[in-house]
């Protein structure tokens, strides 16, 4: 079992782990559009994007990123049970939920382009291994890794995965990936909590987006062949039982130790950016799909 005395101790601090969450998401969100402007095609450019914005990060915050190091959760093995438990949990939450918002927002759904539709080919496959390997490393390790090891310091266990959890969300800028995501921000942070192991929602972040690419290019494929069938009220209301099953069990079951910390500030000006633009993001994307063409 982890030290957690060990873990709060070696922690970054939360002013610094907000920091770095404001730069990572701006690498990230500039870097692709940048790319794309060169002419790269598009699984490339997250590809790499990705991995820029992560090892950017990494240097700017060499401290913060060395005190994770230090809490013992990067050098932990995943345990097998929990993190197949955990998927057990994670995977039908997000297809139930994703239900709903097909059923709540159709319109954004429809015009929201697939994941990867454009992508063929060799770049079909650099996309994968960015869905599946980059993202989910450095998206981990800034969100369960430094933002939730440092939120630990200064709030209980529980406060700081919620906290963590609402800034990952919003991070995703989509009001689809808003609710599919929910069963992935909750458990994956309470994952690591028990597990004291930060591959434990590395492998839930990368197995729960080859699930969405699978199912993105699906849909795809069905859009272009015969139409996309709406989600009728009682699909929605089985997925929304599915999904709140699914966390209610997380909750019951992801219940680590309670640990010692000391209160101290959390929000900062790095935090109020953060979210300021994610929200700014989370509003353009839901209402540019329903603009008129040539509005």
């Amino acid at each position: 079992m982890p030290d957690p005395e060990a873990t709060s101790a070696t922690a970054p601090s939360p002013l610094e782990a907000n920091r770095a969450v404001l730069v990572y998401l701006l690498l990230v969100n500039v870097l692709p559009g940048l790319a794309l402007l060169a002419g790269w095609p598009v699984g490339l450019s997250l590809l790499l994007s990705a991995a820029v914005a992560l090892l950017l990060t990494v240097l700017v915050f060499r401290r913060a990123f060395a005190a994770l190091a230090r809490s013992g959760r990067l050098s932990r093995p995943p345990p097998p049970g929990l993190t197949a438990g955990s998927l057990l949990l994670t995977l039908p939450g997000a297809l139930g939920l994703g239900l709903v918002a097909g059923y709540l927002l159709p319109q954004v759904v429809a015009n929201t382009p697939q994941l990867g539709s454009e992508a063929e080919g060799l770049d079909l496959l650099w996309l994968f291994v960015a869905v599946a390997g980059v993202v989910p490393l450095a998206e981990e390790l800034v969100f369960r890794g430094l933002l939730l090891g440092a939120y630990e310091r200064v709030r209980p266990l529980a406060v700081a995965a919620l906290w963590t959890a609402g800034v990952f969300l919003l991070a995703h800028a989509s009001p689809v990936q808003l609710l599919t995501l929910i069963p992935l921000s909750w458990i994956a942070a309470r994952a690591v909590q028990v597990s004291g192991s930060l591959w434990t929602s590395v492998l839930l972040h990368a197995v729960n987006n080859l699930l969405a690419l699978g199912v993105s290019q699906l849909a795809a494929q069905q859009a272009s062949d015969a139409g996309v069938d709406e989600v009728t009220l009682s699909l929605a209301l089985g997925g929304l039982l599915v999904g709140g099953v699914c966390l209610w069990i997380a909750v019951r079951w992801l219940r680590p130790k309670p640990q010692p910390y000391a209160p101290g500030p959390l929000v900062s000006g790095s935090l109020i950016a953060v979210i300021v633009l994610c929200v700014a993001g989370l509003a353009a994307s839901l209402l540019l799909p329903l603009a008129p063409p040539g509005g």
